[in-house]
C-alpha cells in the first residue's frame, strides 16, 4: 500500500481540528488501544490517537484522500513506526463505514461524522489561500469526484447512517457531535437518545444501547 503524504490537507472537504482531537483522545484514554476511524479523511485522528498512546490507528474512508493527508503524519514519522511488525498507522481507501467497523478489529471507534448539509463547511481564509478555491469552488471540486456511496450532504440519510453505525459498533466510541452554524443543525441533538457524555468541547462518548432513528432524524426536519 502506497501512502502519499503532502501538505494539502486543506483540500479535504471536512478537516478535523488537530488541537481538539488530541485533547479529546487524551482525555478519553486511548492508551494501548487499536483505534479505527472509518471517516479518516486527512488523518487528523491518526495523529491524535498515537499521541494519546494508542498502539495502532487504522483509518478508512470511502474516498481516496491520500493526496491531502495531514502533514503532521509525515513530520512525526508515524508511518515508519511499528508495533510487533504491524504498522502503527495505516490507511485504506474505498471502504464503506459499515464494512470497516465489521471487518477491522479495533477497540475504539474515533470519528468526525460526515456533514449532512454541506460538502465544504467552514472554509477558512487559509483554505482559500492554500487551495485557490472559495467554499463554493471547493464544494464543486468534491461534488464532481465523490462516489455515489459518500455520506456527505445526504441530509436525513447521512444522519440515519451515522446513527445506524453507532448502533452497530461494539467498541468504545469517541465522536465529534458538531454543530453547523449556518443552519443550526446539531449532531448532539440527533444523538440525545444515546445520553452522550462530553469528553472535550464537541467530542463525546455515547451509550450504544440504541436510539429511535426516526425520532432523532425528525427533530432535524425543520432545518
Amino acid at each position: 500500500m502506497v501512502i502519499i503524504i503532502t501538505e494539502t490537507f486543506r483540500w479535504h472537504p471536512q478537516p478535523s481540528s488537530l488541537r481538539k482531537s488530541i485533547v479529546a483522545a487524551k482525555k478519553f484514554d486511548c492508551h494501548n488501544s487499536i483505534v479505527l476511524d472509518c471517516f479518516c479523511g486527512c488523518g487528523t485522528h491518526g495523529i491524535a490517537s498515537i499521541m494519546a498512546g494508542a498502539t495502532q490507528f487504522i483509518g478508512t474512508d470511502i474516498e481516496d484522500y491520500s493526496f491531502c493527508m495531514k502533514k503532521g503524519i509525515a513530520r512525526q514519522n508515524i508511518i515508519e513506526q511499528t508495533f510487533f511488525g504491524e504498522k502503527t498507522i495505516a490507511f485504506n481507501w474505498g471502504i464503506d463505514a459499515f464494512e470497516a467497523i465489521q471487518t477491522i478489529p479495533h477497540d475504539i471507534l474515533f470519528i468526525d461524522p460526515p456533514n449532512p448539509y454541506q460538502i465544504a463547511g467552514g472554509t477558512t481564509i487559509s483554505t482559500v489561500r492554500d487551495t485557490g478555491l472559495s467554499g463554493s469552488g471547493l464544494e464543486k471540486f468534491w461534488k464532481e469526484r465523490f462516489s455515489d456511496k459518500n455520506w456527505i450532504k445526504q441530509k436525513d440519510k447521512t444522519i440515519e447512517n451515522v446513527i445506524k453505525l453507532i448502533e452497530m459498533e461494539q467498541g468504545r466510541i469517541l465522536i465529534n457531535l458538531f454543530k453547523i452554524k449556518s443552519n443550526g443543525f446539531d449532531y448532539l441533538e440527533s444523538f440525545k437518545e444515546f445520553n452522550p457524555t462530553q469528553i472535550y468541547e464537541s467530542y463525546y462518548t455515547i451509550n450504544q444501547n440504541g436510539a429511535d432513528v426516526e425520532g432523532a432524524c425528525e427533530s432535524q426536519k425543520e432545518l
